[in-house]
């Protein structure tokens, strides 16, 4: 059997890169570029992004006066692992809801993918799309429950892009970066009145509109 043939193949239509670090595993780090072509192409002119992944290994420690144990690990584990792990790590993740990222335990070219491959390739498609809409359904639903821009994932703003969609929330809003008080020269908010650490009046004329109770 030719090296290139005992390989496993990572399918991606994840529209931005995706980079799995296993550590312990050599080789360990695995890319894949971001799948670009329209979420509306058809099936049969998909050409999905491919990792060709080979055999990997661990070494396993035994003792001082002894060498560490090679131990491998198949292409189609290492694949498998590279998917879940992925997709483990995703929000909004369950039955009919994923990343479209999965794997075969062979070699597959990109060209290659849809004639071979359609149904699987369709059923990933599909559970990405309801993946997004999960997706979009929880950013509306926590932008409405406390319509903050900071519990807006970027994942979610990058969909609704992908998506074509204008949202109240796909704005970002910069936070104004801190002061440093001249006194004690720790950072603080710019909105300050009275600087926490060294209590420097920092805005007296707006200091003296307030009234603070005696102490008794």
């Amino acid at each position: 059997m030719k090296e290139d043939e005992y390989q496993a193949t990572v399918v991606s239509i994840v529209p931005w890169v995706i980079a799995e670090r296993k550590v312990g595993i050599y080789p360990g780090y695995f890319t894949i570029p971001a799948y670009e072509e329209p979420l509306s192409t058809p099936i049969n002119k998909m050409r999905p992004q491919v990792l060709h992944v080979g055999e990997s290994k661990h070494f396993v420690y035994v003792g001082e006066d002894r060498p560490d144990i090679s131990v491998p690990t198949s292409p189609a584990s290492m694949a498998r692992a590279i998917v879940q792990d992925y997709i483990d790590s995703m929000i909004e993740v369950k039955d009919g809801l994923a990343p479209g990222l999965f794997f075969f335990p062979e070699r597959i070219e990109s060209k290659d993918v849809a004639a071979k491959y359609p149904n699987e390739l369709k059923f990933h498609k599909d559970k990405q799309m309801n993946w997004f809409r999960a997706l979009l359904i929880l950013a509306d639903d926590d932008w409405n429950k406390y319509h903050k821009h900071t519990v807006i994932s970027d994942l979610q703003r990058k969909v609704a892009q992908l998506m074509g969609l204008k949202k109240d929330w796909l704005s970002i809003v910069e936070a104004e970066p801190p002061i440093t008080c001249p006194v004690c020269n720790s950072l603080i908010s710019p909105k300050a009145i009275v600087c926490p650490h060294c209590r420097l009046v920092l805005q007296p004329e707006i200091y003296k509109t307030y009234q603070f109770a005696k102490e008794i």
